[in-house]
């Protein structure tokens, strides 16, 4: 993570640091505001037939943020793993003008980077003209990168400033110039920056597409390449790791205080027998001076056929706890049979997608209601585990499961200061 806190360090000095005019020493214009908090944007994956692919977490919010489809394009691959060149490991993803990477430790709007493409694809170049240091212009309008030692002005400096200036595009490395279009074979006026190459197209004059990035993002993955299964169509929406910018919590976490509570079976009929039964078992446990609850949520039964959801003997069972005044800790355990690996019946697989739909349908219909979810029961003992304990399948599963409940649950006030529950944001887990 070193890298990444260099490069947010860089960019903070950066912005402190703008393109001077021309023989003056006067302060640059200010820059346009930087979002601080949270992006206003969904972080639900967003799928693009055109390639077959999705956007989605804070990959997608930014490309929302800076300028969308005409500012990035579209997404050429998934999301994946990529060993970078100071052997740290960041989330990357391919779009036709740019390769964006998702940096967990950087605060928003830092956690997502451009590659330094113009900075690689120009490194073979440099002796040439229009990458040689250059004298400023006395343009009207023009300003000088003395870092680089290049002008920048006209179409490409209001371009540069409108979508995200020096944080997104970095300093110009060369001068502006013809160069033919590998793409298309025109020639255009270009300019390249440490993240990307503008273009000028004239036969778009006066519209927003005057001015476009060249389609960096596809020459570096024609150059370098990507894993064939992240270049394919996607199949499914991703989840879990490829939703940049949801995160597993830091361990141990520790409570304020410790909280009372006791297994029990309630029915589920919404019948009047059931109830008065509920009523009784719920009040036992008040009589105990007993806060919560805990009861099961056999999968297999609430969900016989994929999207075929048995809700009324769950809405029972929780509407009686909640009458009682209790909180209710959730135990989700025995998958069904075509969700489980084959030949293992009641054992959770390591294809969460199926997990994750069904636990992102409950949170949503119980928010506010239930306070504690808990995934499996026992999953140390191979007899609740479908015969074979394996950590790697629990481990998906448990992970699948968080990021559900925290996609879909409010933040709700406690009096447990330092505890975890749905809905609180928890510092990323390394």
């Amino acid at each position: 993570m070193r890298l990444a806190r260099l490069l947010l360090v860089a960019l903070v000095l950066a912005t402190s640091t703008a393109l001077q005019p021309p023989g003056t020493n006067a302060a640059p214009p200010a820059p346009a505001p930087r979002r601080l908090g949270p992006s206003p944007y969904s972080m639900e994956p967003l799928y693009f037939p055109e390639t077959g692919h999705y956007i989605s977490g804070r990959i997608r919010q930014y490309w929302e943020e800076g300028g969308g489809l005409a500012a990035f394009g579209y997404p050429l691959t998934g999301i994946f793993w990529d060993l970078q060149p100071d052997n740290d490991i960041r989330r990357v993803q391919y779009f036709e003008r740019v390769r964006m990477e998702y940096v967990q430790g950087n605060a928003q709007p830092y956690d997502v980077l451009l590659t330094l493409i113009g900075t690689e694809i120009t490194a073979e170049r440099r002796a040439e003209g229009p990458f040689l240091p250059a004298a400023p212009l006395a343009t009207p309008g023009a300003t000088f990168a003395a870092p680089t030692a290049h002008n920048l002005g006209g179409l490409f400096r209001q371009w540069w400033e409108g979508y995200g200036g020096l944080a997104r595009f970095g300093y110009p490395l060369s001068e502006e110039f013809r160069e033919r279009n590998a793409a298309d074979g025109r020639e255009y006026t270009v300019q390249y920056f440490e993240r990307a190459r503008f273009e000028h197209h004239p036969e778009a004059a006066g519209t927003a597409d005057e001015v476009q990035l060249g389609q960096l993002g596809r020459e570096r993955l024609i150059r370098a390449g990507a894993p064939a299964i992240r270049i394919a169509p996607e199949v499914a929406p991703p989840t879990g790791d490829d939703l940049p910018g949801y995160y597993l919590p830091r361990f141990p976490l520790i409570a304020g205080h410790a909280e009372l509570g006791a297994n029990a079976f309630l029915l589920g009929p919404h019948d009047a027998g059931a109830t008065a039964y509920n009523a009784r078992a719920t009040g036992k446990l008040g009589e105990a001076g007993l806060g919560w609850i805990r009861f099961q949520l056999v999968w297999r039964d609430f969900e016989r056929a994929p999207g075929d959801y048995d809700w009324l003997p769950l809405d029972t069972r929780v509407e009686a706890a909640h009458a009682a005044g209790l909180k209710v800790l959730l135990s989700v355990v025995k998958p069904p049979d075509w969700a489980a690996p084959p030949g293992r019946p009641g054992a959770f697989s390591e294809e969460t997608t199926a997990f994750y739909t069904m636990l992102t349908e409950v949170t949503s219909r119980y928010r506010g209601r239930i306070q504690a979810y808990e995934i499996g029961n026992e999953p140390n003992l191979a007899s609740e585990v479908g015969g074979e304990v394996g950590i790697p399948r629990y481990f998906e599963t448990v992970k699948a499961g968080y990021l559900a409940i925290k996609r879909t649950e409010r933040p709700r006030s406690s009096s447990s200061a330092g505890c975890w529950r749905p809905g609180r944001r928890i510092p990323p887990w390394r």
